[in-house]
């Protein structure tokens, strides 16, 4: 695949005006936040590109809308370290000549960054951007295993049940997929109270034990 030299650039200038957005970072007894002006403007610019290269119902394009439409008047910083994290794995995807206009076959290595983001951001105590970020990782798989199996893209829960029925896994671990897209969108509402550290690190392994286990299988 030839790459736009242009959508490179993109990225990259992306990636640096992300620096900036980082350096405006403050903490107080509660909270850290970044500046809300400078992370809308970098926010904006980081969904057009993700629209004009994946389009609006890619899992990256989709993630990005789901975090940056909470945000109000307070930029959370670990809204912009998700968001920063699903514009490094589309980027990824992209140089790696995976555009969801080419079958959106994922690399091994774009999801396992994901995955270490999510881990990252755990170990440093943000567990609602590991859960949202790790789900970011899970419906990539989703996707990829629909594609395989020739089962329609849908919602998180259209592809599971999509995928169960066409034996692709079982009831259980279906039921196990709907659970973590339960707590994602818990996260969403503001519900992030209702489950530990713990509990968001036995979902991020499960997660990774899921995308080695049924994408290895299915690409057997």
């Amino acid at each position: 695949m030839k790459l736009d030299r242009m959508v490179v650039k993109r990225f990259e200038d992306l990636a640096a005006k992300a620096k900036e957005v980082e350096a405006t970072v403050l903490i107080n007894d509660t909270s850290a936040v970044v500046d809300s002006n400078k992370f809308q403007e970098w926010a904006t610019e980081a969904m057009n590109l993700l629209q004009r290269v994946f389009g609006e119902e890619s899992v990256h394009y989709h993630n990005f809308d789901v975090i940056y439409s909470k945000i109000i008047n307070i930029a959370y910083l670990e809204s912009f370290s998700t968001c920063k994290g699903i514009l490094k794995a589309a980027q990824e995807d992209y140089e790696g000549g995976n555009t969801f206009e080419l079958h959106d076959h994922l690399h091994e290595a774009v999801l396992k960054y994901v995955s270490n983001q999510a881990s990252e951001l755990l170990r440093s105590g943000q567990k609602e951007a590991a859960c949202i970020l790790s789900v970011v990782a899970l419906e990539s798989a989703l996707k990829e295993l629909c594609e395989r199996a020739g089962i329609p893209r849908g919602s998180h829960e259209e592809m599971n049940k999509g995928l169960y029925k066409a034996g692709v896994y079982t009831i259980g671990t279906q039921q196990r997929v709907s659970d973590w897209g339960c707590i994602r969108d818990d996260v969403l509402r503001g519900l992030s109270d209702q489950y530990s550290i713990s509990d968001v690190d036995v979902m991020l392994k499960g997660i990774e034990r899921f995308m080695a286990k049924h994408l290895t299988d299915a690409s057997a």
